[in-house]
């Protein structure tokens, strides 16, 4: 890896990170003030901390299974969720978490947005209810991998494998 160095009255100062300390910094024998050095090679690792939020939901398929008719059903036993249904079982319904319009509300299944691309609502009495394994309602952050245009909240539904 080749960082830039600048070689101010025997001082070296990398370009590309603020804080190098280097225990023998190499020797830039050039009158030219810009040299380069090769360094050894950098391995930066990280631990992935376990995801918390107190504002999310998960319902098990074990907690919903036989309980409820549809996914509308089971969303409104979770508080701060209210569900507009438009006509009667099995028509139009859409969802909002904590006030917010539903095209505010991202709704994944299995991590594929299914709000389309103007960010319409999503019509959740058209997903099948009896193949999904996990129903999470994050109401305030979600995690990156499901970060968007969710300034309502995200509902990720998550299938049988099978």
């Amino acid at each position: 890896m080749l960082f830039s160095w600048l070689c101010v009255r025997n001082a070296y100062c990398a370009t590309a990170i603020d804080s190098v300390t280097l225990k023998n910094p190499p020797k830039i024998q050039s009158q030219n003030p810009v040299a380069t050095a090769l360094l050894n090679r950098m391995v930066i690792t990280a631990t992935r901390i376990k995801e918390y939020s107190p504002s999310k939901v998960t319902l098990d398929a074990k907690d919903f299974s036989g309980k409820y008719l549809d996914l509308q059903s089971a969303l409104e036993t979770v508080s701060g969720i209210t569900i507009t249904n438009t006509g009667g079982f099995g028509h139009y319904s859409d969802v909002s978490i904590r006030g917010s319009s539903p095209s505010q509300v991202q709704v994944y299944l299995d991590g594929i947005p299914l709000n389309g691309a103007t960010g319409n609502a999503v019509d959740i009495s058209k997903i099948p209810f009896s193949s999904l394994q996990t129903i999470s309602i994050y109401k305030a952050t979600p995690p990156i991998e499901l970060f968007g245009d969710n300034a309502g909240g995200v509902i990720n539904l998550t299938t049988d494998a099978n």
